[in-house]
């Protein structure tokens, strides 16, 4: 390892101690899919708040059952309705799935256990009587008692959860119209390069589209946050400094640049940084990915990605990722998965995230390079299912070794 480089490990530790406190809000429930839970969901109510039939049929006395197999039915209960007919020794009442059951009632019997077959909206006859063909019914059978779901008071959902849909419907079953969640959040990002032209015009000998701007806000709007988008800074200390005091207007959690934190002559990053901030990080034991940069404007951490597109991606999952997920009290080491190497893998000793695809084999995965591992060829991270890791002073991996494969997505 070369000991003038920053480790990855100790970077992330570095930026994992400094997580400002996120704001919250309350937000209506239908807004809530993907946001992160401040306050425990505690239900304000019984789920179900009544003891309800689980199935079509009729509502009895067990004890009946004993005496006898013909009830007379008395009465007629759907969902959403309540009968007021008293149960007597001998009756039942006619009941709808998720109708409560009516007092006096333990039992349902299913339709299909009696001699009655059912039409659309059949009329109850007073004379009308049923006779039970299956007596092996228990008691307290086909009922859903109050509360079985859920009870008033039970903890429902824990703080620092993401919702998922799962999450928003049972939130609605206990009447809940809004949530406290965490605030998203706001990232402003800016490319830097005189060479980088906007999507839509043509392009002349040189010049190449701005990708990084575009791949950086849709990483950080998977992980739940919000862009800012700056736009692209010339090769200026004058351009990047406006540029950087435009993001901070916005009051962002973090300022993304790409490009101009490297060692050349026309790289204005480090320099308005270091004016205008501090600089605490550059340069790290990485591949790809070595002229990272951190530190702090104003408070705020910024983040200086490398301009080369897969360097720029790599470092935004090793670094940004993190801090991004920690922020938002969510978890943030990467999922992972024990692959086979399917091939020799070389590195040069820094800490490097070879871009592989995943093969399933006679139960066991396969890790094979994606093809050229430039950290220009953004395709590679189009092909790839995740980045092998190969640990610092390592040089090789041969065929057949066990490896640790970083998922993507």
């Amino acid at each position: 390892m070369n000991s003038s480089l920053y480790s990855v490990n100790a970077v992330v530790s570095y930026i994992l101690e400094r997580i400002p406190t996120l704001a919250t809000e309350t937000i209506p429930l239908a807004s809530c899919l993907n946001r992160v839970l401040a306050v425990p969901v505690i239900s304000p109510i019984d789920v179900p708040q009544f003891t309800s039939s689980s199935v079509d049929g009729y509502a009895i006395r067990h004890g009946d059952l004993e005496h006898g197999q013909t009830f007379q039915v008395l009465d007629e209960v759907v969902a959403g309705q309540v009968s007021t007919t008293p149960l007597t020794q001998g009756t039942a009442i006619r009941i709808m799935t998720g109708a409560p059951l009516p007092d006096g009632a333990d039992t349902v019997i299913p339709v299909e256990d009696t001699n009655q077959t059912w039409h659309i909206a059949p009329e109850v006859l007073s004379n009308d009587r049923i006779q039970v063909i299956n007596k092996t019914t228990s008691k307290g059978a086909n009922i859903r008692p109050k509360g079985e779901n859920i009870q008033q008071g039970q903890h429902v959902i824990q703080a620092n959860t993401r919702l998922l849909p799962q999450h928003i419907g049972v939130c609605a079953s206990m009447g809940m119209a809004h949530l406290t969640v965490y605030c998203r959040p706001l990232v402003a990002i800016f490319s830097t390069g005189d060479e980088l032209v906007e999507l839509g015009n043509p392009l002349q000998l040189g010049q190449i589209y701005d990708s990084n701007l575009y791949m950086l806000a849709a990483l950080v709007e998977q992980i739940g946050g919000q862009v800012k988008n700056i736009g692209v800074a010339q090769d200026s200390f004058e351009s990047t400094l406006t540029s950087f005091q435009e993001a901070l207007r916005c009051n962002p959690v973090a300022i993304i640049t790409t490009a101009g934190v490297s060692v050349g002559a026309r790289d204005f990053v480090k320099a308005v940084v270091e004016q205008i901030g501090q600089l605490n990080i550059w340069k790290v034991d990485l591949r790809p990915g070595k002229p990272f940069a951190f530190g702090f404007i104003q408070g705020i951490p910024f983040f200086g990605l490398p301009g080369n597109p897969v360097s720029a991606m790599v470092t935004f999952h090793v670094f940004v990722r993190p801090y991004m997920l920690a922020l938002q009290h969510l978890p943030h080491l990467s999922q992972s998965v024990e692959a086979i190497a399917g091939e020799d893998i070389t590195s040069d000793g820094r800490r490097t995230y070879a871009r592989v695809r995943l093969e399933l084999k006679e139960d066991a995965l396969y890790a094979y390079l994606t093809g050229t591992q430039s950290s220009g060829a953004l395709l590679s991270m189009v092909l790839a299912d995740g980045l092998l890791v190969i640990q610092e002073g390592k040089q090789q991996i041969h065929s057949g070794e066990k490896v640790h494969v970083q998922l993507l997505g």
